[in-house]
């Protein structure tokens, strides 16, 4: 899960990104064969669709060029000419039908915008020839603004989620865009919209340097890449000449120095064996859904008779075993049904034409008639959940069982407050996965007037400092000892010594368990300052000092992972209504004298310092303290940061 934020209107709106498998969880079954055909087809289509429209737009693309001479040259393919050059202007120009043509034709009438075209799409022109209508269209222009004596270059280019991205959708209309199931266009629109506005932004950055390329899919389409490996595989086995060798050092000049042996050794250096062992193996594009409300999650809520086992239950055999029922406890026979619960994704994805999804699901369709099957009869209420809103029935939808951890995930899913901003299907090692990033609208909490200052250690696991308003301490406290370095310490004991009884230990992971540890830590500091009202200020512990890889300190290093906490607290407190959580640095708190509040300043050498660290040790020239620092000292300074920080929104709250 991630977790992102966005500022608009003095509001901000955060992003999370939560990720579920596609297929049966409780008997860990995949996808249906034909389901996961329909998403291998979905995605080869996407791929060609993206190809296509990059190579359109590349044929349809002439930029103009310019120096502060004004001196200027087109641009074609890849090209960087010496010395500081910009973009004056970026056009597309390509055919369109009499229906487009008239509607471009509309557009120029209207009045100028702000922006100083007449329409989003920056149409400025529509020709006519013998084959007929040619539409133009300004995508980006550049201009020469002074300021201070000093002349700046500004490129002002169309919006790439909005007006290209449309652009293309509904104009440039490449064939292989326009065969997609209608959901999905937008995302390869955008996509490539993405892609040639950040071509432009290169072409005008005088940082970039060398050569600039239009941007290329080629390299991106599975079955392309699939091709060029299967081809260069090919080649190398068929050809029987020994692989050409020469030595480390003549292949990297100076990389070795001429008493170094590793520069005499052998290496290969042929193109046959580079063209095997660089192409990487091909990743389908993902399936991109730009429209929240494109997919949809349905929760359907099931009932059974008590005799039906839960094996029953999936293959579909619904008639009850008195074996079965005799085998249930009391209580569960006195209910006289079991319930079960199912989430689902429907994606409308099945609107295309296209010859090998046709054929596919008309496979489908005749093996079910000829086995005569009326499917698993699980048949249940459903209930859209609200994140994506009231959706009516579609037709067009491919049901995908989902797959996660319901007693994190569902928590949010279930959420009214909560909107799929987008979604994205992605391939993993053979696995379908679908993330849903979740729009969480949220103001910045109002009232609050007191700071929780939260610190992490390696005895206590947190410990936490409260202050009101006006600095001074309400209460403090600790988590101790630290579960997460326990769990840990235990469980490495119990492998090592299964490896000496010469035990087989692969696979023995334990991460998930350390991970569930530390989301009940963050859980318990956003619930904390939950209950105190208090705005919450975390430790963010970027830096630990190590002492060899064997040493002890490494070892609870290992255990405790310090920089995952900050990720978790950035999505756990806006989602629990206290905002976006404000965070000190190590320096500060590691640099801070507990007794002065002096610290060294940036720059400054131990010998002048105000304060410096000695193996842990915190010296302090102002006042003369020396010592370590407690994890209570930590959390306090961790407090008095956050607090300087608050401050500064609430003089702004009582200006607004």
């Amino acid at each position: 899960m991630s977790w992102y934020n966005e500022s608009a209107a003095g509001d901000q709106t955060g992003y999370v990104v939560v990720e579920a498998k596609l297929g049966a969880s409780r008997a860990n079954k995949p996808l249906p064969t034909w389901k996961r055909q329909v998403l291998a087809r979905l995605s080869a289509m996407v791929s060609n669709a993206l190809r296509q429209t990059m190579q359109m737009i590349e044929r349809s693309l002439t930029v103009v060029m310019e120096n502060e001479k004004f001196e200027t040259q087109t641009v074609a393919g890849v090209w960087r000419p010496d010395g500081a050059w910009f973009v004056r202007s970026a056009a597309l120009k390509f055919r369109v039908n009499p229906e487009q043509a008239e509607r471009i034709r509309n557009l120029l009438a209207q009045e100028a915008k702000p922006y100083g075209y007449t329409n989003a799409y920056r149409f400025t022109g529509l020709d006519q020839d013998a084959e007929g209508f040619i539409a133009l269209a300004e995508i980006a222009k550049g201009e020469w603004n002074e300021k201070n004596g000093k002349r700046r270059h500004v490129l002002s280019v169309i919006q790439s989620t909005t007006g290209l991205q449309q652009l293309i959708a509904t104009y440039l209309q490449p064939p292989f865009l326009m065969a997609l199931p209608r959901a999905l266009r937008a995302g390869v629109a955008q996509e490539a919209a993405q892609q040639t506005t950040s071509y432009l932004g290169q072409l005008d950055s005088a940082k970039v340097k060398g050569e600039t390329a239009f941007p290329t899919m080629e390299d991106r389409d599975p079955e392309r890449r699939q091709a060029a490996y299967n081809s260069a595989f090919e080649a190398l086995i068929a050809d029987v000449r020994p692989l050409n060798h020469c030595r480390a050092r003549d292949k990297d000049p100076g990389k070795y120095k001429p008493d170094d042996p590793r520069g005499d050794r052998l290496i290969v250096d042929d193109e046959r064996w580079f063209a095997v062992t660089t192409t990487p193996d091909p990743h389908p594009i993902p399936l991109f859904f730009v429209k929240g409300d494109s997919v949809r999650v349905e929760l359907t809520e099931l009932s059974f008779p008590v005799g039906v086992s839960k094996k029953n239950r999936h293959r579909g055999r619904l008639a009850p075993s008195e074996r079965v029922l005799a085998d249930r406890p009391e209580r569960v026979r006195a209910k006289g049904d079991t319930k079960a619960r199912m989430f689902s994704a429907l994606l409308p994805v099945l609107d295309t034409q296209d010859e090998e999804i046709v054929r596919i699901l008309a496979e489908r369709d005749q093996r079910k008639q000829e086995s005569k099957s009326q499917g698993r009869q699980m048949a249940g209420d459903k209930i859209t959940l609200p994140l994506v809103g009231s959706v009516k029935n579609r037709d067009t939808d491919l049901r995908l069982p989902m797959s996660f951890d319901r007693a994190r995930f569902e928590r949010l899913l279930s959420r009214n407050d909560l909107q799929v901003a987008w979604a994205r299907l992605v391939n993993k090692r053979g696995d379908w996965f679908i993330q849903l990033t979740l729009r969480v609208p949220y103001a910045k909490p109002q009232g609050l007037r007191r700071v929780l200052g939260v610190s992490f250690g390696l005895n206590a696991i947190m410990s936490w400092s409260l202050l009101d308003e006006a600095g001074q301490t309400i209460e403090a406290g600790a988590l101790a000892p630290n579960p997460q370095i326990k769990a840990f310490l235990d469980r490495k004991l119990n492998l090592e010594w299964d490896q000496a009884k010469g035990r087989w230990v692969g696979g023995k992971s334990f991460d998930r368990e350390l991970e569930s540890i530390a989301h009940r830590v963050a859980n318990q500091a956003v619930e904390l300052a939950r209950t105190h009202q208090a705005v919450l200020c975390a430790h963010d512990i970027q830096w630990v000092a190590k002492s060899g890889p064997d040493s002890k300190l490494n070892v609870l290093f290992t255990a405790w992972n310090y920089g995952q906490m900050r990720r978790y607290l950035e999505y756990k407190a806006p989602l629990s209504g206290l905002g976006v959580p404000l965070f000190t640095g190590d320096y500060i708190v590691r640099m801070t004298c507990p007794q002065c509040g002096a610290i060294r300043e940036a720059k400054e050498k131990p010998e002048t310092a105000k304060t410096w660290r000695t193996n842990g040790v915190l010296h302090c020239r102002a006042c003369g303290f020396e010592g370590e620092l407690t994890g209570a000292q930590d959390a306090k300074r961790v407090a008095e940061h956050g607090l300087g920080l608050a401050r500064k929104a609430w003089a702004k709250e009582k200006v607004e």
